[in-house]
């Protein structure tokens, strides 16, 4: 009778912590929220210059970037597929991009061949997995090799840079958000890539949880089979 009044509190404790697992399942978003924050106060905490209006805006604006690159990476894992060339893909739009711009071709078209470009890589992987049948991780480990190789090729081993005058896309695309930079006195370095990863964050939220193609992600990720 002792033990069984000495385990009670343990077992009400591992109930509890239980219904807020299943709970805090039921919030996929809640998760990342408190992930984000521990990291956040970690480095706030460890970190002296972490908090200032120049570290931060720096932050946001490479996070964007990469969030952008990230919000593609995540749609297809729902889909419960994986994409390890993302990285040598975008090393070769960068390549194809800086190279018409330096061979002067206009910004905007050579912004479409780029993203073509990065079109026609990804249907490869598609394709590929789709007729061979192998797991989307083995076969973006080859194409991501293969890609890398090819960028080193168009690239010689060089940074993709262009030397020309800037163009008025790039203001556009990714240019500095002057206005609001000059509200802080140390200066800032936010960018317009910033909105653009809200906007796109927005809209493919909206297309997951709000379309009907959203819905067939959600189920060829959970059941391939039955979601056929």
């Amino acid at each position: 009778m002792e033990r069984r009044k000495e385990g009670a509190p343990m077992q009400g404790l591992g109930l509890s912590w239980l219904r807020f697992r299943v709970r805090l399942g039921n919030f996929p978003e809640a998760v990342a929220l408190i992930s984000f924050l521990a990291v956040f106060l970690f480095f706030a905490a460890a970190a002296p210059n972490f908090l200032t209006s120049l570290a931060l805006a720096d932050i946001l604006t490479f996070g964007s970037i990469m969030g952008i690159i990230v919000i593609g990476v995540a749609t297809l894992m729902i889909a419960g597929e994986f994409d390890l060339s993302v990285g040598s893909t975008f090393a070769v739009t960068s390549y194809v991009w800086a190279i018409l711009m330096n061979a002067g071709v206009s910004p905007l078209a050579a912004m479409v061949v780029a993203v073509i470009s990065a079109v026609v890589l990804g249907a490869i992987n598609g394709l590929v997995v789709i007729w061979s049948g192998l797991p989307s991780f083995i076969v973006t480990l080859g194409t991501m090799l293969a890609y890398r190789g090819i960028a080193r090729g168009i690239g010689g081993s060089d940074f993709a840079k262009f030397t020309g005058e800037r163009p008025f896309l790039f203001d556009i695309l990714n240019g500095p958000m002057a206005s609001v930079n000059a509200l802080f006195a140390q200066g800032t370095g936010l960018r317009v890539s910033i909105i653009w990863f809200i906007l796109i964050a927005i809209l493919m939220s909206w297309v997951l949880n709000r379309t009907r193609f959203g819905n067939w992600l959600f189920a060829t990720g959970g059941n391939a089979g039955a979601a056929l």
